[in-house]
């Protein structure tokens, strides 16, 4: 299990699925974090701007297709998403 860790705007991530860190590089515009009361399922989950700068072959879903280099993808906020080691 991955240790969850607090995004801000300005990290840059990496998507950490089966082991393919080197595979989807990505840097934070904009977290809403979850909410224990929220009233939506968005409000509940969170959510996670991103601008990818290198995409592989296994990327999360976005909310309305797939992901590309060079734009800004709206994501689930959740631990797949890890901090790069600066």
């Amino acid at each position: 299990m991955t240790k969850r860790t607090t995004l801000q705007p300005g990290d840059l991530v990496c998507y950490n699925v089966s082991r393919r860190k080197n595979r989807g590089l990505a840097h934070i515009v904009e977290v809403r974090h979850p909410k224990q009361r929220g009233t939506t399922l968005e409000d509940r989950m969170g959510s996670i701007f991103v601008l990818w700068i290198k995409v592989g072959e296994y990327m999360p879903p976005v909310w309305y297709g797939y992901a590309e280099p060079g734009q800004i993808a709206k994501h689930h906020y959740t631990s797949a998403f890890e901090k790069v080691s600066e």
